[in-house]
């Protein structure tokens, strides 16, 4: 059943409705409005992280929209006046981020260590995971249309929690759970080819660190629009007659 029409957008009043309903404040008061811009702030910063992302890169691995709903668009003035800064911050690990986004539910996702951090009642983070919640329909006809009303994430909480169960990963999990790179496969007669060579001929014999340090710059035209950093993987030649299997199990590449 959709829930009553509590905004009657059209009608007389329907702004001062959505924000006294959504947000439980009087957008005719100082505090309403002060809310009222708030969330017009960061609704510009998400507009603005979302370019930033697409045409330089990430501009913050730690900012998120902190509201469940958004502004109306005649909420959007005065924008030249926002002052809208970014702190980089760091990356979440794997498992952090996947403790960040999933239920206690699918705690089996994730290493024994990490799930009761989702599931007991000594967690000092469990209010993360609420096992009843309201469904906000929002005018919309299916459940999975509505919006959760869950609690946002509290980054220090969490990860001051999971910092304290890395210690029983295993190696293999442990990998899993830092910060790798991307592994890129070409064709030895595509454009993006020579590069990967030279690197290897200019490079391929170093060791350690002094290896590690070798790179070059991808060329978007040769690449076909990808962007970024070459660096050489493990092995002598960049195109070995074997590829070995990194899968467990699984046959090697015969025919490379």
């Amino acid at each position: 059943k959709m829930d009553d029409d509590k905004i009657r957008l059209g009608e007389s009043g329907w702004k001062e409705r959505y924000y006294k309903e959504k947000f439980d404040v009087d957008i005719n008061t100082e505090e309403g409005k002060a809310l009222q811009r708030a969330v017009t702030k960061s609704f510009v910063e998400g507009l603005v992280w979302t370019l930033r992302y697409y045409y330089h890169g990430v501009a913050s691995w730690i900012w998120y929209f902190p509201f469940h709903y958004a502004p109306f668009a005649s909420d959007l003035v005065d924008l030249a006046s926002l002052d809208i800064r970014f702190d980089l911050g760091q990356p979440f690990k794997p498992f952090d981020q996947l403790m960040g986004v999933l239920p206690a539910a699918s705690a089996h996702c994730l290493p024994a260590a990490y799930r009761p951090l989702m599931s007991e009642q000594s967690s000092p983070i469990l209010d993360f995971y609420p096992t009843n919640f309201k469904v906000d329909m929002n005018g919309k006809r299916f459940a999975w249309q509505g919006v959760a009303l869950l609690p946002f994430i509290d980054e220090k909480r969490l990860l001051t929690e999971t910092r304290n169960v890395e210690n029983t990963l295993t190696d293999q999990e442990t990998r899993r759970n830092s910060q790798l790179s991307e592994m890129v496969y070409c064709n030895a007669g595509h454009s993006l080819a020579p590069t990967v060579y030279m690197l290897y001929d200019k490079y391929g014999k170093l060791e350690g660190s002094e290896r590690a340090k070798a790179s070059a710059t991808m060329n978007p035209a040769a690449s076909q629009n990808m962007n970024g950093t070459l660096r050489l993987c493990d092995g002598d030649d960049a195109c070995p007659s074997t590829f070995r299997s990194p899968v467990k199990g699984m046959p090697d590449i015969e025919d490379n």
